[in-house]
């Protein structure tokens, strides 16, 4: 599965929908938007109130923060060979969080939940 395929995250919107953790995990957030970017590719997307969406062809009102790296980093995370922790460590991993760090720590236990969505949604490895 392409990780860079808007697709991929058309399906882990949809996943992260029927998980119980997930919304939990997200439910104090308001209006959180943050990118994805895999290389070249950009993904877009916002929790609010537990409910994750994707923000293309949306009205922006502004990007909190972003984790951008390399598509070998990215499909490690993803399919939860690399824990998210491991992989945005600036010592031990290639992905970086940029912006707003006081939200994008806010929102480490709902991302951390999505990765673990995310491999249980390509077959990976499911992180506890």
């Amino acid at each position: 599965m392409d990780i860079s395929d808007t697709l991929f995250w058309d399906m882990l919107v949809t996943a992260a929908a029927e998980d119980a953790d997930l919304r939990g995990k997200a439910a104090h957030a308001r209006a959180c938007a943050f990118a994805v970017r895999i290389d070249d590719a950009q993904h877009l997307l916002e929790f609010h109130r537990g409910d994750l969406v994707r923000l293309e062809g949306r009205e922006l009102t502004g990007i909190r923060f972003s984790i951008s790296g390399p598509r070998g980093e990215w499909e490690k995370v993803i399919t939860g060979a690399v824990p998210y922790a491991q992989a945005i460590n600036v010592f031990h991993g290639l992905l970086r969080v940029e912006g707003d760090a006081l939200c994008a720590m806010w929102m480490t236990p709902a991302l951390w939940q999505l990765w673990r969505v995310s491999a249980r949604l390509v077959g990976g490895i499911a992180h506890g």
